[in-house]
């Protein structure tokens, strides 16, 4: 399995409810066309209400590479990369599992 959390902040300057219907529309196109995406969860910290978490996990590379290619993600990207202050932060994830 693949692990990714990816963090990002909004310029204040925009809106958090167009932000916000951004990252639902994307939810919904996982939700209906990758099987093999088994999470795909977005969080807001509720301090600090312009940062973001996406915490996704794919059952293999070849899951998390349809995802990143998909023309869903590239119209993601389009609209909320140029909201954000910094680029986007991906970072892969080991799960420790219980014993």
């Amino acid at each position: 399995m693949v692990h990714v959390i990816i963090t990002f902040t909004i310029d204040p300057a925009n809106s958090l409810e167009d932000v916000k219907g951004i990252i639902q529309e994307f939810i919904v196109a996982i939700r209906q066309n990758e099987p093999d995406t088994l999470l795909y969860r977005s969080f807001q910290e509720m301090e600090r209400p312009y940062h973001f978490y996406h915490i996704m996990t794919f059952v293999n590379a070849e899951a998390q590479q349809l995802h990143r290619d998909s023309t869903y993600c590239s119209h993601f990207v389009k609209q909320l990369y140029p909201l954000c202050i910094e680029a986007p932060v991906a970072k892969s994830l080991a799960e420790i599992p219980p014993i």
